[in-house]
């Protein structure tokens, strides 16, 4: 049984390059009994490609860019089931509950 699914790079997340459009997606829509949003590991990287110099600018850029997936594909942060942090410095550990707290709802617990 092949699996619909629907690729989601919207303009509003940095374009993915040419060579990579097959094997790469932001995001892949599952359509086989409930809806399902497969989202790749984000980045802190602007649509145009820009990259923040701070690290809590990354982080809010790369949660508008799962915002923007959601989006995409007709979906709001309520429906996040599991959200991942991959942080590459110890210290910014600290700072990840400050833009966890501003970027998601309370109101939802996502599993992270």
């Amino acid at each position: 049984m092949t699996l619909a699914t629907k690729a989601h790079n919207p303009s509003a997340v940095w374009t993915v390059p040419e060579a990579f459009r097959t094997i790469y997606s932001h995001g892949t829509e599952v359509a086989a009994g409930s809806r399902m949003l497969f989202v790749s590991g984000q980045f802190g990287v602007a649509p145009d490609g820009g990259l923040p110099a701070e690290f809590r600018e990354q982080a809010m850029l790369a949660m508008a860019n799962v915002e923007s997936l959601l989006a995409a594909a007709g979906m709001t942060k309520s429906n996040l089931v599991k959200v991942n942090y991959y942080l590459t410095r110890a210290r910014a550990g600290a700072s990840r509950s400050g833009f966890r707290g501003a970027t998601l709802s309370p109101a939802h617990a996502q599993s992270s």
